[in-house]
């Protein structure tokens, strides 16, 4: 049986790593830890800020995660690190085609304007009402 050990959370902390720390120990994961931040402060409002009393104690005794976890950390990033180009890559060439989709769609667009209102696409059968004008009148009552 492997002996853990309750340490500050090094990788998923927001203030001290106190609560993720807790969670770590007893094996949760970063969804529920989220939500224990939000129950946390919840608790803290109703009860008139105790618990931001409790978290600097309890930050203040629980030890900070050792080095050992350190390299674990940073070995994960080195892996996250060699593998993230391939993603880069990926995200590249989805982006260059959303890209070339919105071109092709904004020339069409401004093709269609370009053709001026004698061209206006309208259903078939549709008339356009014209424009009569008008005449010189000073009152301005029927607005």
């Amino acid at each position: 049986m492997q002996s853990r050990e309750l340490r500050k959370s090094k990788e998923n902390r927001l203030i001290r790593g106190t609560i993720a720390g807790v969670g770590e120990y007893f094996g949760l994961s970063r969804d529920v830890i989220t939500f224990l931040r939000i129950l946390y402060v919840i608790l803290t409002f109703s009860s008139f800020f105790a618990g931001v009393i409790v978290y600097i104690v309890a930050s203040w005794i629980i030890p900070d995660a050792s080095d050992d976890e350190a390299g674990q950390a940073s070995s994960q990033k080195q892996d996250w690190e060699q593998h993230s180009g391939v993603y880069e890559k990926r995200h590249a060439e989805r982006m260059a085609r959303r890209q070339a989709r919105y071109e092709e769609k904004a020339r069409r667009k401004a093709d269609s304007w370009d053709a001026g209102w004698e061209n206006h696409p309208t259903k078939p059968g549709q008339k356009i009402k014209e424009a009569q004008p008008v005449e010189k009148d000073e009152d301005w009552s029927d607005f």
